[in-house]
């Protein structure tokens, strides 16, 4: 029996006109997860602490547990007027329209949604190379893919996408155009269809 993987597909969305982003002088980051421990959203704080010279946002969407840890840190780093805690958000689409890079340090992954969500937002990646993170994000072009607690390897990525806008405005293209070859509910629904057609087909000549 022959496996065949079939990647999740998410609606395609109506591009919205939104404000050209580029004209703000501090890009925006934004990470889209639980916070709990194998989310490391620390190891991000963490990185961004240790480059606060670089010109950054960011914007942290999710809840849970580690939720008060991680503001004390950032008090505690003077980084509140550039770290958000927006909590659980319904409208996350718009959230990711709105930013220039997206990041996720996961120390484990299936195939996560969340990042399939920002290449459809066209944002480039930073994302740990674990689970199938890797059949989503091209290294060196949609994003960036680093190793679990590479905090080194992480800063500098960090600072190669929010320094350069041409590089994140790139790979961001990159980042949607891949999305809109695999990962819409029309690939996913040819896909089937063909794996199930296969099937029929064989079935038919063992049949004869």
């Amino acid at each position: 029996h022959k496996m065949q993987t079939i990647h999740n597909g998410i609606y395609q969305i109506e591009k919205r006109v939104v404000p050209i982003k580029e004209t703000d002088e501090y890009p925006l980051i934004v990470m889209v997860a639980r916070f709990e421990v194998p989310k490391r959203q620390d190891l991000l704080l963490e990185a961004l602490a240790e480059i606060s010279d670089v010109p950054w946002r960011l914007r942290l969407i999710g809840d849970g547990s580690l939720r008060t840890n991680l503001e004390k840190f950032v008090a505690d780093k003077g980084l509140m007027d550039r770290v958000s805690f927006l909590g659980n958000q319904l409208d996350v689409t718009s959230l990711l329209e709105e930013s220039h890079l997206f990041v996720l340090l996961s120390d484990w992954e299936g195939l996560p949604i969340s990042i399939i969500e920002a290449m459809r937002a066209g944002l480039p990646i930073i994302a740990t190379n674990v689970g199938g993170v890797n059949e989503l994000v091209t290294d060196n072009e949609s994003g960036f893919l680093i190793n679990r607690d590479d905090k080194d390897l992480l800063k500098k990525r960090l600072k190669q996408l929010l320094m350069d806008e041409s590089l994140r405005l790139k790979m961001g293209d990159a980042s949607e155009r891949r999305f809109l070859k695999d990962f819409t509910f029309l690939p996913m629904y040819q896909k089937t269809l063909f794996v199930y057609e296969q099937a029929v087909l064989k079935s038919a000549k063992k049949g004869d």
